[in-house]
């Protein structure tokens, strides 16, 4: 506790740092001293954003949702993974997971395979990762529907279009990381921590 305060008044050193600033009686300017608490305080911002997807995400996973998932994963034939932009990397490390877990799943991370892909058969699981409903993925998860394949989606929106449509949907929080005119990027910070209770669950109890 005390080395946490003493870090967070700006001696990262912890208490060796302190003790040496004692003996040589220097302290940091007023100003040095201000913009120090101005820097802690909008790193804390960014820590409370984490932690308020963390949160949320966890109070919103249905537990027996995640075991249906599962047992989808389990029971199909083949295991296709739908993503655009960058939930596609959220997609691309679930694949590599599951690789190492021993399944084979699919990805398809390209809007033009996802518009003209026949892939989906009888008995497959088509797993959706997505911040909120795009067309092409509404539009793979009705194909997928029609064949008789499962559907899962793991989106950051209550209340979509692929919602209505999948047999199990896991819900999300997402925040803005960054809004500037510079550049704009939302968190998949949720993503993660779904598809990590899934593979994590599958890689110590299955």
């Amino acid at each position: 506790t005390v080395s946490r305060a003493i870090k967070k008044m700006g001696f990262s050193g912890g208490i060796s740092e302190l003790r040496y600033s004692i003996s040589i009686n220097k302290s940091p300017s007023e100003d040095d001293h201000e913009k120090k608490n101005e820097d802690i305080g909008n790193v804390n911002q960014i820590l409370a954003k984490s932690y308020r997807e963390c949160m949320y995400t966890i109070d919103n996973i249905v537990i027996t949702d995640i075991l249906k998932v599962i047992d989808f994963i389990k029971s199909a034939n083949r295991i296709i993974l739908c993503a655009l932009g960058s939930s596609a990397m959220v997609a691309q490390e679930f694949q590599e997971q599951l690789l190492m877990l021993g399944y084979t799943p699919i990805l398809m991370a390209d809007e033009v395979w996802l518009k003209r892909s026949n892939l989906v058969k009888q008995n497959d699981l088509v797993f959706i990762i997505t911040l909120n409903t795009r067309p092409v993925l509404f539009d793979m998860a009705n194909r997928a529907k029609h064949t008789g394949a499962k559907v899962v989606t793991c989106v950051c929106k209550e209340g979509t279009s692929l919602q209505g449509i999948s047999d199990i949907t896991i819900i999300g929080h997402t925040e803005n990381i960054v809004n500037t005119s510079i550049m704009s990027q939302t968190s998949r910070l949720s993503l993660m921590i779904i598809t990590r209770t899934i593979t994590e669950y599958l890689a110590l109890y299955e």
